[in-house]
């Protein structure tokens, strides 16, 4: 029962959508090498909910989908989400920090060349 609780209760707080899916394999393997069967559509269940508010739009797509997605497929759905958001946060800190640096480029007239007369 405590590896049930453990699954239930799982949250992804600061960890990659990695590490947090490694956890939750590791109970599944666990609760499955004990004889107690984990349910696909309540793997999905768990995993969504421990996400809390981090990956919002993407938890509302799986709770929606028709018919309801197997935990595989969410597994790379959420990769995906978390990939697409790396990819905007490094987009947004560069941007913000060439905003922080601005750059002038200067135009120099080109150099005068010596007069033959």
């Amino acid at each position: 029962m405590e590896l049930h609780a453990q699954l239930r209760d799982l949250s992804i707080g600061n960890q990659t959508i990695e590490e947090y899916l490694r956890n939750i394999d590791r109970i599944t393997t666990h609760l499955r090498n004990l004889g107690s069967n984990v349910e696909d559509h309540d793997l999905v269940l768990h995993t969504v909910n421990g996400l809390r508010n981090k990956f919002p739009h993407v938890t509302h797509i799986i709770l929606h989908r028709e018919p309801f997605p197997k935990y595989d497929t969410i597994r790379s759905m959420l990769w995906m989400e978390e990939m697409t958001l790396n990819s905007h946060e490094r987009l947004t800190s560069d941007a913000q920090l060439n905003a922080s640096h601005p750059t002038a480029l200067v135009v120099q007239p080109p150099p005068k060349q010596p007069s033959n007369l």
